[in-house]
């Protein structure tokens, strides 16, 4: 399966499982995208930092639109968005351990360097630092049909 069909299912999954909640709890739903300054600092990239930046903000602010629309259909619950650089780990367990937070949803699906991974080390992390109730959601991926 190819990666975005992934990420798509597991936006899918997430945003689905968060509309529920926010629906049940009576919460608003305040999905972020953190931008790691630190992925581009390899002195291997052929553009500079800024520019990286900038171009991930702007993916960030589309698939962000597309995630806030798909949770409009699912719950009437206020939905809002934010796109922050920073280190991902520490900046969703800060925002994880607000008073008024009740619950992070996170996806599972990691990447480590060029392998990917059945837990990442973001959603590792936000799990054991987060005072408050941690979900892991993971995309759905069908099994493949053995023949008899």
């Amino acid at each position: 399966m190819h990666l975005h069909k992934i990420f798509y299912a597991l936006t899918s999954t997430l945003v689905t499982y968060a509309a529920k909640m926010a629906t049940a709890s009576h919460k608003t739903l305040y999905f972020i995208y953190v931008i790691d300054p630190s992925r581009y600092t390899s002195r291997f990239q052929s553009f500079d930092l800024q520019t990286q930046i900038d171009r991930e903000k702007a993916l960030a602010a589309y698939n962000l639109e597309n995630v806030v629309n798909d949770a409009h259909h699912l719950t009437q619950a206020p939905v809002i968005n934010s796109i922050i650089c920073g280190d991902p780990r520490r900046i969703i367990v800060r925002l994880s351990n607000l008073n008024n937070v009740i619950e992070t949803v996170i996806g599972a699906q990691g990447k480590d360097a060029d392998r990917y991974t059945r837990i990442g080390h973001v959603t590792r992390y936000v799990s054991s630092w987060s005072q408050h109730n941690v979900t892991i959601v993971k995309a759905h991926q069908p099994q493949p049909h053995r023949a008899p």
